[in-house]
Formats: structure tokens, C-alpha cells, sequence
């Protein structure tokens, strides 16, 4: 009973400590319960992207457990470390190390009771709500969200094993430890790094290295290998810059003894230089996961934002066919298309050639060479590109124009293999399908059929089965709801695949869509909760590490006034240092997002550009609310 009153006793009287950590515990527990109460929601199957959602909700729930298991444990150890001191009094006083494992583990119940009675109180009111604006997001409707029990229980005992992880580690802790220790654990610091320009030297050269391998990457499918290593050396090269680096930058503003020997320098550059290894790993965690949250908010937010754009573009009209041209599947829609129940207009014919699947080099496509560099290559004549786009040209043996797609290539001259082309680009061809741009297609618009016979008599060489002339039909119609729907289920199971359906690609892009932006807005919710308690519990600690030599400067006359200059000089590297390292981050990584995002066929600098704004001036003020707040508390324990 003594050491149930003394655990309770602990947690209320150190809430400063204690609090942060069980709200964090709380909000995990109902990141947990919305994925995981959605994911197994049977009213999913019942839509029509159910797959799809439930694979981005599969892969969302797993980065939010291990998400979960890092971040309690990494804000455990802060408490951990705070009640070191409060152990070893108790040691000092008589309580055996038996006691202090009871002691522990009614504490860790009594944690795992209060944060899992309000976890679930909340969260099951959150799921409700985050169900009702992911189905609005997806533009669907009419569905409820059924409570399964056995999540619930799955959910509970997995926090419960988590609790026990903690308590094993505490015991684990105080078992190795002597009391003396532990009375003196508070204030033992981290040691100077040695080597810091060196180091410094080599973090710089790696982030330099990391960038440029980044800002190289032209296909994001290749290169995916090689984005995750310059992801891993961003990673590495922070922290080393943050730890080694900035001590660095700290010796010399104390050689600079006009800047140094001012009140407000001296007491907070030399501080920092005092317990810069800690603080070091403390910012350099605050900028990754600060990056993390920009890069997720700017992603999941642009394909949401650009969806209407991108299917705009993949369908221009409300069908699109493709049909080998004289073929019976062309007979099949022309009578269709003839159905007395429809009227089809706005209806845009034009015949290609191809494609051929080869690499892409320079000026050169080529079907035989093998690189990374994966493209596609069509052919069309001056009179269907004359009939699709209503513009007059001429055009010679040997030239062609030129549109590629992901408007890359600027040249005067195209290789077709060891075909040589004089050629004029167009930016534009106007009423015609796009195609992924992660293939990067080219369409080669030349004389006429005789001229694409003797280019792709060359190609069949390697290609064997050859290019065809295929029809391209795109159209709207009038038709009731009715006579609509039944067009579109004969469309489909007549000509299968070589059909799509507006709408339907619609509803499958606002499903995927939909379900990234969900994903991504709970992911950087979780970012955000860990960067803020991060920061938080970094002022508490910096504070009460400061409180006495503070106190000692404030007894021999330092003002109020000078203490929150000093104060607000050490808190800005808490804050804007790791925003800007975050933000020059996200710039580097923003051509590679922009490839990403192409891959679903959204190539719209227009979209990213005003999103990757707006998400850094929202992220940046949410940190500035979490920086005055953190200013107080700090401000106030330095002042006791």
C-alpha cells in the first residue's frame, strides 16, 4: 500500500515531468486505435477501393507501431533520468532494491491505467471522427465505423508489453546501478566530443555528397536505391553537424572575444559548448523529424491537392479507348458508340504508332543499349498531329517534331537508335492522352507512314513483335444515369482493359489519394508530437541544469532582463536552427518528390511548389507556438 501511495504520490508531484510523457502515451494509443479500428472496419470492404485502402492502412499501421515503441521509450528516458535522484534518496533511506522493483512496477500500472482508460475514451470518440473525414476524403458515403472488441484487447496488450519493456528496463537500471550513482545521475553530463573539425569536416562533405546524389536522380524507380543512401548520410551527416559542428561554430564565436565577453554570449555560448554532445543529438532529432514532417505534409498534400489535374490529363475526355487499328475491337466500339440511347460528342480520333520500350541517353533512344534511363517512343504523322491539334506543318525526310512528355529534352537532334533527326520540340500536343511519366514517352511526329515503317524496320530488330497503328478514341456523351451505366458496363466487357472510364478513374485516384493524405496527415501528427516533446523535455532538462548557475549569476547582479536574452539566445538553436536545417533539407529533396509524385502522373510545379509553402509556413508556426510555450517553462526554472 506504501509504495502504491508513493508511486501515485511521485507521478502527481513531478508532473512536470510525468504529465508530458503520459499525454504522449495517450496520443500514441489513439494513433494506434484510429488505424487500427479503420483498418479492421468491415464497412471497408464494402468500397470500392477497399484493397488499395487497406494496404496504405497496413503499411500506415506499421510505421505507427514502431513510430510508437521508439517514441514512449525515447520520452521514457527522460523521466528515467529525472527519477534517478528520487531513487537514490530512497536507497540512502532504507528501500532495498526488491522495494524499488515493486515501487517501479506499481508505478508503470499505475501510468498504463490512467493513459489507457483516456486512450480509449478518446480514442474511440477520434476514430468515429477520423472514419467520418477519411470517407469524405475518399467522397464516399453512408458508412459507419463498427467498434471491433478484439482490437481493442490487441491493442491494450500490446501497450501492456510495452509497459512491461519499460519496467524491465528500469529494473535493468537501478539492478547495475549503485545508490550513490543514482544521486548523482541527474547531474552527470555528456562529455565534449574530441576531433570536432575533422568531423565537422567529413559531416560536411557527406551532406554535400547526400545532396548531390539527390538533386542526379532523374527516374525514381532506378534510383531508389541510391535516394535511401543519401537518405542515410542526410541522416548521419546531421547528426554529426549538429554535435561535432556546432561545437565547432561555438569555439570560435568564443575566439571572437568582442562577441564572446558580452553577458548574454558568455553565459549561453559557453554553456552550450559545456553539454553541446547532448544538445547536439537532441536538435539533430528535432531537424529530422521536422523534415520528416514537411516531406510527408508536402507529398501526401500535393497529390490530394492535384488529383482533379492529373485526371484532367490522363482523360481529357469521359472515354478513353485504344484499339488496334481495322481490328475487330474497333468495330465493336464504332457500334457501340452507335447505341440510339447515347449521344457521343466532343469526339477526338488519332492513330499511333508503337510503343517502343528502350533507354534514353542524352539525344539518343535506343532499344538495344541497357541503362536505367527507361523510355518510351511512339510515332504519329503530320496529318494526324495536324487533325488532333488544328496547327499546320511541314515536314521532310529525316525531321520530325518532337514532344516529350515530362518536358525534359530541349535538343536540335534525335537519335532513333543511329537514326539521325533534325528535330523542332513542341511543348504541347493538345487533346491527347498522358501517359505515366515515370516511363518518360516520347511522341515522334514525322512525314508520313512510309517514313515510321523505315524507322521502326530498324527497331523490330530487337523489338520482334513489332509496333502497330493503333486507334485512339476519346469522347463524351448524353445520356441518362441509366443508359449511362449500362454503356459503361458494355464498354468494359466488350473491350476490357482497352477502355477506361472516367469516372471510375476518378474514384480510384481519389481512394489512393485519399488514403495518402490520411495516412500522411497522421504520420506527421506523430511527428509533430514527438519533435514537441522533444523540445519540451529539452528545455526542462536544459532549465533545471541551469537553475543554479543562473541563480549564482542572478545573486551577483545579472538582471532579469539580461537572464531572458541569455534564455532566448539558447532556445533559438532549440528553434530556428533545426526549422532551417529542415527546410534547406526539403529543398533539396524537392525534385526527387516532385519525380515521385510523377509516378502518379502528377508533373505540376504549379501544385507542389504553393503546397511545399504553405506546409512549411504552417509547420513553422505550429514550432513557433511550441517554442514561446517552451520559453516559459525554461524562463521559469531558471528564475526559481
Amino acid at each position: 500500500m506504501l509504495f502504491a501511495k508513493l508511486a501515485s504520490q511521485s507521478v502527481r508531484k513531478n508532473k512536470m515531468e510525468y504529465y508530458p510523457f503520459i499525454f504522449g502515451v495517450i496520443v500514441t494509443f489513439v494513433l494506434n486505435t484510429i488505424v487500427q479500428l479503420i483498418m479492421n472496419n468491415p464497412a471497408l470492404d464494402k468500397m470500392k477501393g477497399a484493397e488499395t485502402l487497406k494496404t496504405l492502412l497496413s503499411f500506415g499501421n506499421v510505421v505507427i507501431v514502431i513510430f510508437t515503441v521508439v517514441f514512449v521509450l525515447y520520452a521514457h528516458s527522460f523521466v528515467a533520468k529525472k527519477r534517478k535522484k528520487e531513487f537514490g534518496l530512497y536507497s540512502v533511506l532504507g528501500m532495498s532494491k526488491r522495494d524499488l522493483r515493486k515501487y517501479l512496477l506499481l508505478q508503470a500500472m499505475f501510468i498504463f491505467a490512467i493513459s489507457i482508460v483516456i486512450g480509449l475514451i478518446v480514442g474511440l470518440v477520434f476514430s468515429k471522427a477520423m472514419f467520418l473525414v477519411l470517407v469524405k476524403l475518399l467522397g464516399e458515403s453512408n458508412f459507419g465505423l463498427h467498434l471491433e472488441i478484439s482490437v481493442i484487447l490487441k491493442l491494450v496488450i500490446e501497450f501492456f508489453i510495452l509497459f512491461l519493456l519499460i519496467y524491465l528496463v528500469d529494473v535493468w537500471d537501478v539492478q547495475r546501478t549503485k545508490s550513490i550513482d543514482l544521486l548523482k545521475s541527474e547531474s552527470i553530463g555528456e562529455k565534449e566530443p574530441k576531433g570536432r573539425l575533422v568531423i565537422s569536416l567529413i559531416g560536411v562533405v557527406m551532406l554535400i555528397v547526400a545532396y548531390s546524389m539527390t538533386l542526379q536522380i532523374s527516374n525514381p524507380i532506378s534510383a531508389l536505391f541510391k535516394f535511401f543512401l543519401a537518405v542515410i548520410l542526410v541522416i548521419v551527416s546531421t547528426y554529426i553537424l549538429y554535435i561535432a559542428g556546432s561545437i565547432t561554430i561555438l569555439k570560435l564565436m568564443k575566439k571572437n572575444k568582442r562577441f564572446f565577453y558580452q553577458p548574454k554570449h558568455f553565459i549561453s555560448v559557453s554553456g552550450m559548448i559545456f553539454r553541446m554532445k547532448q544538445n547536439g543529438v537532441g536538435l539533430a532529432n528535432i531537424a529530422i523529424l521536422t523534415t520528416m514532417t514537411l516531406v510527408t505534409f508536402v507529398t501526401t498534400v500535393a497529390l490530394y491537392a492535384g488529383k482533379e489535374v492529373v485526371i484532367r490529363e490522363m482523360a481529357p475526355r469521359e472515354y478513353v479507348v485504344n484499339v488496334l487499328s481495322g481490328s475487330e475491337e474497333e468495330k465493336k466500339l464504332n457500334d457501340l458508340m452507335s447505341n440510339p440511347d447515347i449521344k457521343v460528342k466532343n469526339k477526338v480520333t488519332y492513330e499511333v504508332f508503337g510503343s517502343y520500350t528502350g533507354t534514353f541517353e542524352g539525344d539518343v533512344f535506343s532499344n538495344t543499349a541497357r541503362s536505367t534511363n527507361l523510355s518510351m517512343l511512339s510515332f504519329m504523322t503530320i496529318e494526324e498531329y495536324e487533325k488532333l491539334t488544328g496547327k499546320n506543318e511541314s515536314l521532310n525526310a529525316g525531321e520530325a517534331l518532337l514532344f516529350d512528355q515530362t518536358g525534359k529534352f530541349k535538343g536540335k537532334t534525335f537519335y532513333v537508335n543511329k537514326q539521325k533527326f533534325d528535330v523542332k520540340v513542341v511543348d504541347e500536343v493538345a487533346n491527347m492522352e498522358r501517359l505515366p511519366d515515370f516511363a518518360h514517352p516520347f511522341y515522334m511526329i514525322v512525314k508520313d507512314k512510309a517514313e515510321i515503317e523505315k524507322i521502326s524496320a530498324d527497331l523490330n530488330k530487337v523489338q520482334k513483335e513489332g509496333g502497330n497503328f493503333s486507334e485512339n478514341v476519346l469522347f463524351d456523351i448524353s445520356a441518362s444515369d441509366k443508359q449511362r451505366t449500362s454503356f459503361d458496363k458494355e464498354l468494359v466487357k466488350e473491350l476490357g482493359g482497352m477502355a477506361r472510364v472516367k469516372s471510375e478513374m476518378e474514384s480510384a485516384y481519389k481512394f489512393l489519394t485519399g488514403g495518402f493524405l490520411f495516412i500522411g496527415v497522421l504520420f506527421g501528427f506523430s511527428f509533430i508530437l514527438a519533435t514537441g516533446l522533444i523540445i519540451y523535455y529539452k528545455q526542462i532538462t536544459e532549465g533545471m541544469a541551469d537553475q543554479k548557475r543562473f541563480d549564482i549569476l542572478q545573486k551577483v547582479g545579472m538582471s532579469h532582463k539580461e537572464v531572458k536574452q541569455t534564455i532566448n539566445g539558447q532556445i533559438i538553436w532549440v528553434f530556428a536552427l533545426p526549422i532551417a536545417t529542415a527546410v534547406v533539407h526539403l529543398l533539396v529533396a524537392l525534385p526527387f518528390i516532385y519525380s515521385m509524385i510523377g509516378l502518379f502522373n502528377l508533373n505540376k510545379w504549379s501544385v507542389i511548389l504553393p503546397t511545399a509553402v504553405g506546409v512549411v509556413v504552417i509547420i513553422s508556426l505550429i514550432y513557433y507556438v511550441i517554442y514561446t510555450k517552451t520559453s516559459k517553462v525554461y524562463y521559469k526554472l531558471v528564475e526559481r
